[in-house]
This record gives C-alpha cells, sequence and structure tokens, in this order.
C-alpha cells in the first residue's frame, strides 16, 4: 500500500520506487518514528524500537541504542557482514550435525535469536513473508541446498535494491519448484504445449504491482 500511494502521488511506476527508494524506505520507516536521540531514547523506546528493527529487546540491545540512537544503531547493523546459512550447516554436518532438511529453519531461527546481525535477518524474514517460499512443499523439501541457498539470497539483497531481488528470486531453485516453474517449456500450437504461468502470475500480483 505505501509503494501503491508513492506512486500515484509521484506519477512513477511502483517497480521504478521499489528500485530507486526501498532502502531509503526501510530507514524512514525503522527511524522516522522517532527523531530520538543517544541522549534523549529511554529504555521503553529502545525497546519498541527492537521489536520493529530485530527479534527483540535484550538488556544488552536496550543499552547499545541508547548509546548510538535509533539512527546510529541502524547503520552499524547495515555495516555488519552477511553470514550466509550454507557455510553453518556445511560446518555443522561436518561435526556430526543432523541432516535432516526439515531442521534448515531451526538453523534460521537460532541465527535469529542469538546472531549479531538482527536487521539483515529481520528484513529476510519480512521479505520471506512476500517473496514466498515454503520448505513444506514437497519438491522444495527435497532440493538439497535450494531451501537455505534462498534463505541467504534474501539476506544478501536485505538492504538492496528490490528488482535486482525479483530478478536474483526468478533464478533461484527453490522458488522454480515452489511456483512450478522447473524445466518449464514454451509454448507450442503444434504439440498444444503451453507454459506454466504460475510464477508469472504470482511475481506481479504479490510481488510486485499487484495486478
Amino acid at each position: 500500500m505505501l509503494m501503491l500511494g508513492l506512486a500515484r502521488a509521484t506519477g512513477m511506476p511502483v517497480a521504478l520506487i521499489q528500485q530507486r527508494f526501498f532502502p531509503a524506505l526501510l530507514l524512514a520507516i525503522l527511524s522516522g518514528w522517532s527523531a530520538a536521540t543517544a541522549e534523549t531514547l529511554s529504555r521503553e523506546e529502545a525497546a519498541r524500537f527492537l521489536i520493529q528493527a530485530s527479534f527483540g529487546p535484550t538488556p544488552e540491545a536496550i543499552d547499545e541504542v541508547q548509546a548510538l540512537g535509533t539512527t546510529g544503531w541502524l547503520e552499524d547493523q547495515m555495516a555488519r557482514p552477511d553470514l550466509p546459512l550454507i557455510p553453518l550447516l556445511r560446518t555443522s554436518r561436518e561435526n556430526g550435525g543432523s541432516k535432516d532438511r526439515a531442521r534448515y529453519s531451526d538453523y534460521f531461527w537460532s541465527t535469529a535469536l542469538h546472531g549479531e546481525d538482527q536487521l539483515r535477518t529481520r528484513m529476510a524474514f519480512a521479505l520471506s513473508e512476500i517473496v514466498v517460499v515454503s520448505i513444506q512443499d514437497p519438491e522444495v523439501r527435497t532440493s538439497g541446498p535450494a531451501f537455505p541457498e534462498y534463505i541467504d539470497l534474501l539476506e544478501r539483497h536485505a538492504f538492496g535494491n528490490y528488482c535486482q531481488l525479483i530478478r536474483d528470486v526468478s533464478f533461484s531453485p527453490a522458488m522454480a519448484f515452489y511456483l512450478t516453474f522447473y524445466q518449464n517449456q514454451r509454448s507450442d500450437s503444434g504439440t498444444g504445449v503451453v507454459p506454466d504461468e504460475n510464477y508469472a502470475r504470482e511475481v506481479m500480483q504479490l510481488f510486485t504491482i499487484g495486478l
């Protein structure tokens, strides 16, 4: 709704707004609610901010927000390196950890609860609720590393360009399995083959312009 409102107000296409202003909108949404500086931010305000920008406040995180202010905290979080899920899973397996693919989400939530890059992980989670792939899907579940690679893709693009995110999602094996365009075929009137348009519909209707 925010993107559509900006499109109506500016006359710009939604895709162009996403491409140019997505990172700025992130900062505005999270920090614009309060102009509090490190000197004026109460512990209650810091906790409320962390509820929005992370997976929940801790005493240490509240102290950090109070010390840096909201904008300083955001800048610090955005400067932190991405920690992909795939190497974590590989290390776990080498050390005798579970090989059950259903536990991929356990690793994600462990990182979400205990990781240092809270903002990136929270943004990846938010994107996963928009550009959806489910490990409950049998094709995704049995597709090797496709699902954790998809989570890593969302984390790489957490602060980036939305149009580039959609391009990379379109080449993701997990999305190809989930929205059934893996080994898709072009239309052929001679054989009666028609292309699977499931992803094409979803990318326009749900992921971008809302057709």
